[in-house]
């Protein structure tokens, strides 16, 4: 036999096992009212509301990861588009180097087989 006491803390710990589970999918309902009702039960609500800081400590949690994740991903982004810079930098130099290379080359044979003239 049940007692009433007994009955109605069976009851509590289901109510606090399917709140883990909201909070573990990421919902909680656990409503200012709910904790209301539980005015004379201080430790029963000193549990809910455990539950829900809980749930705000997971919310920030969660954002603050994926704030990093994404920070991370950008990071990688922007290595990437810096190396394909660097790439392009280096490729438009050596294009640009040479036409000043010929030019020099054309001076200095003008300069040697002009040596009379000038």
């Amino acid at each position: 036999m049940v007692n009433q006491q007994s009955k109605e803390t069976i009851e509590f710990l289901d109510e606090v096992f399917n709140y883990i589970l909201l909070i573990a999918r990421g919902d909680c309902d656990i409503t200012d009212e709910r904790l209301l009702e539980l005015e004379h039960k201080e430790g029963e609500r000193n549990i809910l509301s455990g539950l829900k800081l809980l749930h705000g400590d997971l919310e920030l949690y969660k954002d603050d990861y994926r704030k990093k994740v994404s920070s991370e991903y950008e990071m990688k982004i922007l290595q990437k588009r810096n190396s394909e810079l660097e790439q392009f930098n280096y490729m438009a130099s050596h294009d640009l180097k040479e036409p000043v290379r010929t030019i020099k080359t054309f001076t200095q044979l003008v300069i040697n087989n002009s040596k009379d003239i000038l």
